[in-house]
């Protein structure tokens, strides 16, 4: 793969994509304890929501992958990421148990169907190297790891629980500068057709 092949840019969106999808997950990891307090909740909900939240994020892409088997599902690398900016951007609008618990699944789900179709994605891209491509669309993932909590937590100290919902103008900010990249790449690719 030359560098500068549409299919390099394609990796290149697909690892950037991760970084933000596991960006905007990992903002959650520093405000648990957090959550305890601004929702009113037992220790017993919180630690059940936790289950939740990992369950869905995690147990759920089996099934989603199954989906991408069958059908062409290629859409869901852009809803997946919108429902969990959304989602994970209004959790401190509200103070409602119920939905939170509600944010939390559609997200979990959202961060799950994104994650088969990114990495069908990343290893199509050079085939005959895939594990060099999905070693970069896993490092993208793992940036995003390390910045969402440092980015989340100082938001929330700054402005409270409330300033979350500024991620959901940097999410979709971030979608839009990737769909150019996207849509670039696979102009006139044979490869842009599959799937």
């Amino acid at each position: 793969m030359k560098p500068a092949s549409p299919l390099w840019l394609l990796l290149f969106f697909a690892a950037s994509l991760h970084c933000l999808v596991d960006l905007v997950a990992g903002s959650l990891s520093p405000l648990w304890p957090l959550m305890d307090g601004h929702f009113r909740l037992a220790a017993w909900q919180g630690a059940g929501l936790f289950f939740v939240w990992q369950m869905t994020t995690s147990l759920s892409q089996f099934l989603f992958g199954v989906w991408g088997d069958r059908f062409n599902s290629r859409w869901l690398l852009w809803v997946g990421p919108l429902a969990a900016i959304l989602c994970l951007g209004s959790i401190g609008l509200t103070t409602s148990p119920i939905l939170l618990a509600q944010l939390l699944v559609i997200a979990g789900l959202g961060i799950a169907a994104f994650h088969p179709e990114g990495a069908a994605l990343a290893g199509n891209c050079v085939p005959e190297n895939r594990s060099r491509a999905m070693s970069i669309f896993t490092t993208g993932g793992f940036i995003g790891q390390s910045i969402g909590p440092y980015c989340s937590g100082n938001i929330v100290e700054w402005l409270g629980m409330k300033g979350l919902a500024w991620g959901i103008l940097f999410g979709i900010s971030a979608l839009l500068l990737l769909v150019p990249l996207r849509y670039f790449a696979t102009s006139g690719s044979s490869f842009a057709t599959k799937k």
